[in-house]
C-alpha cells in the first residue's frame, strides 16, 4: 500500500511539473515581425498635398511602402520635427532649414541624379545636408515681339553695353514705336524687386570673389556702381517720371508690360502663368549691369524649397524614404508630376518645361555657366534691410546725385552692418 502511495506521488509531482512546463511555454512572447518600413513626408509648400498625395498612392501601389503626406507651415517644422509623430522626410524653404534634423546625404542615389550641386545645403563639417527642390529665376523678361518690331533680335544683347544701346535707341523712338523700352520701376513700399533682387547682382560678385557662403558681418560694396548703372537705364528709359516712382508698385509694372507697352521688365518665374496669357513671345535674359565677366554667368537662380531626410528616424524609414524621394525624381510619371507642380527641378530626368524662363536657366546650367545665386538671402535681418534700401533708392531716383547715391551705398554697407549687430551677432 505504501509503495502504491509513493508511486501515485511520485506521478502527481510529474504531472505537476509537466504542467508548469506548458503554461511556461504557453506564457512567452511570440516572436515578432520587424515593424514594416514607412515614409511621413512632410511638405511645406502650400498647394502641393493633393500632388504629394496622389503620388504617395502610385508609390504605395508600386511598392506596398505605406506613404503619408502632411502639411505644416515652416514656422512649425522645429517643433514636428521633435514630437512624436516626426516626419521622416521633409521640405524647408530656402534659410529655414534645422541642420539637426538633415540626414547627410554625400554617396546617396537621390544626390547622385542632381544636374548640379550649386544649390544644395552643407552641414558645417561639409557634409551634403538637403537637395534643391522647388527653383526660382529671374532676369530680364523680353517681348520679343516687341524687340523684333524695334529692329533688334535676342542675340543682339549679350552684355550691358549693348542692353544699353538697344534700350536707348528704343526710348528715343519710344512714340513712334507705340511702346518704352522699360516698364516703370515701381518703388511703393510694398515693391521689394529692387533692393532684394536687383542689389542681389553686386552682392553675389563680392561674395563670389571672397568665397562667402554664409551671412559676413560686413560687406564692402565693391560692386555697387553697377547697381548704378543698371538701375540708372532703368530710370532714363522708362515712361514714368522718377519723382513719382514710390507711388507704381510691382501690379502696374506688369500690367504694362503684359499690355505690350515695354519691351523689358524685370521679373521672375513665378509670373510665368500670368505673363505666357498676354505675352506671346516671351524670353528672358541676364540682368547685365558692366561687372567684368558677367558674361559668363548664368540668370539669377536658385531654391526656393529644399527637401532633407530626418536623421532622427529610424534606419529603416530613413532607407525607405530616401528611396520614395528617388521615385519621385526618377519616375518617368511622377517628374512629369513634380515638374509641372514646381515648374522647374534640377534633376536629370526632368522634362524640358514650356516656362521659357526656367528653360532657359537650367540650359545654361547644362553649359556650364553658373547662376547668379540670391545674395541678398545672407543680409541679416533681410526684410528690414531691404525697406531701408528701398527707401534710398527712391530717393535717389527723385534727385539722381552723387550726393544721394552716396546714401544709397551707405545705407546698403552700413545697414548691413547694422543689422548684424542689432541681431547679437557682434
Amino acid at each position: 500500500m505504501k509503495k502504491l502511495t509513493a508511486i501515485l506521488l511520485i506521478l502527481a509531482l510529474c504531472l505537476c511539473a509537466c504542467g508548469k512546463g506548458d503554461d511556461s511555454q504557453a506564457s512567452s512572447p511570440a516572436p515578432q515581425e520587424p515593424d514594416t518600413p514607412s515614409v511621413r513626408f512632410l511638405t511645406t509648400i502650400p498647394g502641393t498635398e493633393k500632388s504629394f498625395r496622389s503620388l504617395a498612392k502610385a508609390y504605395t501601389e508600386q511598392t506596398g511602402i505605406p506613404v503619408e503626406i502632411i502639411f505644416a507651415g515652416d514656422d512649425d517644422l522645429p517643433q514636428l520635427l521633435a514630437g512624436p509623430e516626426a516626419p521622416t522626410a521633409f521640405t524647408a524653404a530656402a534659410g529655414q532649414l534645422p541642420l539637426d534634423y538633415a540626414l547627410p546625404l554625400d554617396g546617396s542615389k537621390l544626390a547622385g541624379e542632381l544636374l548640379t550641386q550649386e544649390f544644395t545645403i552643407f552641414h558645417p563639417d561639409g557634409t551634403l545636408a538637403a537637395l534643391p527642390l522647388e527653383l526660382g529665376v529671374y532676369g530680364i523678361l523680353v517681348n520679343v515681339t516687341l524687340l523684333r518690331q524695334a529692329g533688334y533680335r535676342l542675340e543682339d544683347i549679350h552684355s550691358f553695353e549693348t542692353l544699353k544701346t538697344v534700350a536707348e535707341d528704343i526710348q528715343s523712338r519710344s512714340v513712334a514705336l507705340g511702346f518704352d523700352a522699360f516698364t516703370a520701376a515701381g518703388l511703393s513700399p510694398s515693391s521689394l524687386r529692387f533692393s532684394g533682387e536687383l542689389v542681389s547682382l553686386p552682392l553675389y560678385y563680392e561674395f563670389r570673389e571672397a568665397g562667402i557662403t554664409e551671412t559676413p558681418p560686413a560687406i564692402t560694396g565693391k560692386y555697387l556702381d553697377h547697381l548704378r548703372s543698371i538701375f540708372d537705364l532703368y530710370l532714363a528709359n522708362a515712361p514714368a517720371d522718377p519723382r513719382f516712382l514710390s507711388g507704381i508698385d510691382d501690379e502696374e509694372s506688369r500690367i504694362a508690360f503684359t499690355s505690350s507697352l515695354a519691351v523689358f521688365y524685370q521679373g521672375g518665374s513665378w509670373e510665368y502663368a500670368e505673363l505666357s496669357r498676354a505675352v506671346e513671345e516671351l524670353a528672358v535674359i541676364p540682368i547685365y549691369c558692366g561687372i567684368p565677366g558677367e558674361e559668363q554667368s548664368g540668370l539669377c537662380m536658385d531654391a526656393l524649397h529644399h527637401w532633407a531626410v530626418n536623421a532622427q528616424a529610424s534606419p529603416e524609414d530613413q532607407a525607405a524614404s530616401l528611396d520614395f524621394l528617388y521615385y519621385l525624381v526618377t519616375d518617368r510619371q511622377a517628374i512629369a508630376v513634380m515638374a509641372d507642380l514646381f515648374g522647374g527641378i534640377c534633376y536629370r530626368s526632368a522634362p524640358i518645361h514650356p516656362n521659357p524662363i526656367l528653360a532657359a536657366a537650367l540650359e545654361q546650367l547644362a553649359q556650364g555657366r553658373p547662376s547668379v545665386t540670391w545674395a541678398y538671402r545672407l543680409a541679416p535681418n533681410p526684410a528690414q534691410w531691404r525697406r531701408t534700401v528701398v527707401t534710398a533708392l527712391t530717393a535717389y531716383a527723385e534727385d539722381p546725385s552723387d550726393k544721394t547715391w552716396a546714401i544709397v551705398t551707405d545705407t546698403i554697407v552700413d545697414g548691413w552692418a547694422y543689422e548684424y549687430r542689432l541681431a547679437g551677432n557682434d
